[in-house]
């Protein structure tokens, strides 16, 4: 009987000892897990922080990228064009000067360069006052004699001024 008894407490003592192992362990892991829990945590702020970091680059970039790609037009008469002080002179003895001064902006047309293709006049004569290298548009007529500004090659048209003034006579 001592035999046992003692085989008994000896089994117990091991078992006591592998229960405070195991909850030795359980206690390291319960840390772990609560590291972790920070470390997600953080992780989760600097993800968001960036995300929202990132949207904010885009609206820039958006912004930027639609100022750079934004091109302003005007037609209008001679005597349209002057009212806006766009034309001044271009009598018999001076020449025509074209956006000199103070002209009102208003008066133009904004658009985005890649969407502009064409600009149809109501008018049979057109005349563009601003540069643009030949070769880069056509001015073609309808059935009914009305022009129409063809651009065939818009970066190189837009190269020289991202204003375009064009007189309807």
């Amino acid at each position: 009987l001592q035999k046992t008894v003692t085989c008994l407490q000896n089994e117990i003592e091991e078992k006591t000892q592998l229960i405070t192992s195991l909850q030795e362990s359980l206690a390291k892991r319960d840390v772990r897990i609560a590291e972790l829990d920070e470390a997600v945590t953080n992780l989760t702020g600097q993800v968001e922080h960036l995300t929202t970091e990132n949207e904010q680059q885009k609206e820039v970039l958006m912004t930027q990228d639609e100022a750079l790609n934004t091109v302003y037009y005007a037609l209008g008469t001679n005597k349209e064009l002057k009212e806006q002080k766009i034309v001044e002179g271009g009598g018999l003895f001076s020449s025509k000067k074209v956006m000199e001064g103070e002209f009102n902006k208003n008066y133009f047309t904004a658009v985005d360069m890649r969407k502009l293709h064409d600009i149809p006049f109501d008018s049979k004569k057109a005349k563009l006052l601003t540069n643009h290298p030949e070769g880069t548009y056509e001015l073609q007529k309808d059935n009914e004699g009305y022009l129409t500004l063809v651009i065939t090659n818009p970066d190189s048209f837009w190269s020289l001024s991202r204003y375009l003034v064009v007189e309807l006579n």
